[in-house]
């Protein structure tokens, strides 16, 4: 029972390196809308419970591009040039 909660886990991108941290990507190139709006979530959340900004930032992507996917294009462009704008200036 062990085993196979821990494979769930590793293949939906919940375990390990964070949420949808390698699935969330992929998600979103096949179209798992659903799916991809669950680990944008997911990783907001540890995101702002660590302050990690540069993860926010990398979060903020990710909604942009599901905003642009379900066809709000402009919300979708708008949310990726604020996300941009705050890339620190040291990784720009």
């Amino acid at each position: 029972m062990q085993f196979s909660r821990r494979s769930r886990q590793r293949s939906s991108g919940v375990a390990g390196r964070g949420p949808g941290s390698v699935s969330l990507p992929r998600r979103l190139l096949v179209g798992d809308l659903a799916l991809a709006e669950r680990y944008v979530k997911a990783l907001m959340d540890r995101s702002a419970r660590h302050a990690l900004e540069l993860w926010n930032v990398v979060c903020r992507c990710f909604q942009g591009v599901l905003l642009v996917k379900r066809g709000d294009v402009g919300a979708g462009l708008e949310l990726l040039r604020t996300a941009f704008a705050r890339v620190p200036q040291k990784l720009a």
